[in-house]
């Protein structure tokens, strides 16, 4: 049994997927029109949910929603230094 029809050449799939291209083509263009036809109305929501848990702390350290409110405090006043600090670096003047 000889094995020379049974081999594959890339060129001859190659040739015969490009002699297919038109299709190809056609396909993708009506797959590309009714994808956005589709998605165009669809209207755009987002969501997000959070759930906060305070840490629970022992002793004379703060603990509950104070614990929470220290955080979010002192991450608002490193924003504000932060941005502080990028102003004045914008407004530094390279000679």
């Amino acid at each position: 049994m000889s094995t020379d029809n049974q081999t594959v050449s890339a060129r001859n799939i190659f040739n015969k997927l490009w002699a297919k291209k038109f299709l190809f083509l056609k396909v993708w263009v009506i797959t590309f029109i009714l994808s956005a036809a589709y998605i165009v109305p669809q209207p755009r929501t987002y969501s997000a949910s959070v759930l906060l848990a305070p840490e629970m702390a022992s002793g004379d350290e703060m603990g509950g929603l104070s614990a929470i409110a220290s955080s979010s405090t002192t991450r608002l006043v490193e924003l504000v230094q932060w941005k502080d600090m990028v102003r004045r670096f914008k407004s530094v003047r390279i000679l």
